[in-house]
């Protein structure tokens, strides 16, 4: 009897934390998106545009809203975007808008300090690789070229 119990307690925690619940009771938190971060979106093995964001999460249990501001830049072009999404534990998944309600979705995993993932631009039935990190040094992703509203499609390698 008593190996039986301790089987079903072993049986009960490692549900709990498969289920991504804490055995102390508490559930689990949302990755926390705040500040500056800086990103590359890659096309067939190519980085063809850098992606810099302002957010912040707010939100209890476990997920999070994520809201701000950012501008996706290649080197001819300046799109300002608004960003918006969702965090889990382990993961982010934020919409970039553009002036013309055109978006880029992006689906990221935590990887330590860096965010790795995916984008998808519906509009021209594009995607590619992604990734992201906080960025405290924003010269690392200035580059030359025209400034000024945008259009999402107009960035998009053809």
């Amino acid at each position: 009897m008593h190996r039986s119990l301790l089987l079903t307690t072993l049986l009960s925690a490692a549900l709990l934390t498969a289920c991504g619940s804490s055995t102390d009771g508490r559930a689990p938190t949302p990755y926390r998106l705040d500040g500056v971060w800086g990103g590359v979106l890659n096309d067939q093995g190519v980085d063809f545009a850098a992606v810099a964001i302002d957010v912040t999460t707010t939100g209890g249990g476990s997920t999070g809203t994520v809201s701000g501001y950012g501008v996706l830049l290649d080197e001819d072009s300046e799109v300002y975007l608004n960003v918006t999404g969702t965090t889990r534990p382990g993961s982010v998944d934020l919409t970039l808008t553009d002036a013309y309600d055109d978006s880029i979705f992006v689906s990221a995993n935590v990887e330590g300090q860096v965010l790795r993932g995916t984008w998808r631009y519906p509009s021209l039935a594009m995607s590619g690789s992604m990734r992201m990190a906080e960025e405290e040094n924003i010269d690392l992703l200035a580059m030359r070229g025209t400034r000024g509203q945008g259009r999402l499609a107009d960035m998009m390698p053809r």
